[in-house]
């Protein structure tokens, strides 16, 4: 299955624009460890209802987009040695796509924190889990403004 032109669908479906604009480059810690990581600003736009988050892509999307400026670079460099030489440059290329984006949205609401934390195996960083669930919480409400019951459930299907 072509999983972007299935992310294109549901956004044609749905009467969808996905705007999406690279930002930064910077080293993020999403598991204790700070890996190199491209931060897109997107928006979803449906007229009068919008949603504008940051996206963080994956590494591997990250250095792909890097490592195309210079192809004799390879990924031992020092990841902050990367963020110096393609972090002030606009990609031409996104490596990213809607399949990328609409693939990470959160839909499923939790009832509380302790719910949350267990789904996802949050046991030794309680203040992490907080940081988490309140963003998640706030994506799921702000795609119930964007979509109705019907459109969320085919925002699921995306996968």
């Amino acid at each position: 299955m072509n999983y972007e032109k299935q992310a294109q669908q549901f956004l044609y479906d749905t009467g969808t624009k996905l705007l999406i604009r690279w930002k930064e480059t910077r080293e993020t810690d999403f598991t204790g460890t700070y890996q190199c990581h491209d931060i897109y600003k997107v928006i979803l736009d449906r007229g009068e209802r919008h949603y504008i988050f940051d996206f963080t892509a994956s590494v591997i999307n990250t250095w792909d987009r890097l490592l195309s400026y210079n192809t004799k670079t390879t990924r031992t460099i020092h990841e902050k040695e990367i963020v110096k030489w393609g972090g002030g440059k606009y990609p031409q290329d996104l490596k990213i796509g809607a399949y990328d984006v609409l693939a990470c949205l959160d839909t499923y609401e939790f009832e509380d924190l302790d719910e949350f934390a267990q789904t996802f195996g949050y046991t030794d960083k309680p203040s992490k889990a907080v940081e988490v669930f309140e963003a998640v919480q706030e994506e799921t409400k702000n795609l119930k403004i964007l979509f109705n019951e019907k459109e969320i459930e085919a925002l699921r299907e995306i996968v």
